[in-house]
């Protein structure tokens, strides 16, 4: 199930960045074509909202695919997530702290 939601994800991104990949000599440079696909607005493919993508995000979706294809337009698990916890007496002293202080 996850793996399908990244894929979409990933087709999602990839129908964005596929003007730059498929440009002829004939099209704008690639400069100009970043800035003209950064201001196109765009429907989420999970919740059904307009969104605008900044140019860096595109530049790097079209890095992250150039290198990787496809798969690397998915987003990457963290690497630390999970492994981090909070000592129980710092945990306790956030809580009184929170309750004193709404």
């Amino acid at each position: 199930m996850e793996d399908d939601r990244q894929m979409d994800l990933a087709l999602w991104r990839y129908g964005i960045i596929s003007p730059l990949l498929h440009r002829d000599a004939n099209d704008l440079q690639l400069r100009e074509m970043l800035t003209v696909v950064s201001e196109s607005r765009y429907i989420h493919p999970y919740d059904g909202r307009y969104l605008t993508i900044s140019a860096e995000a595109i530049r790097k979706w079209l890095y992250r695919f150039n290198h990787g294809g496809l798969k690397a337009l998915c987003d990457k698990k963290r690497s630390d997530k999970g492994t981090h916890d909070v000592p129980a007496f710092i945990a306790d002293k956030m809580v009184e702290l929170r309750i004193a202080h709404p």
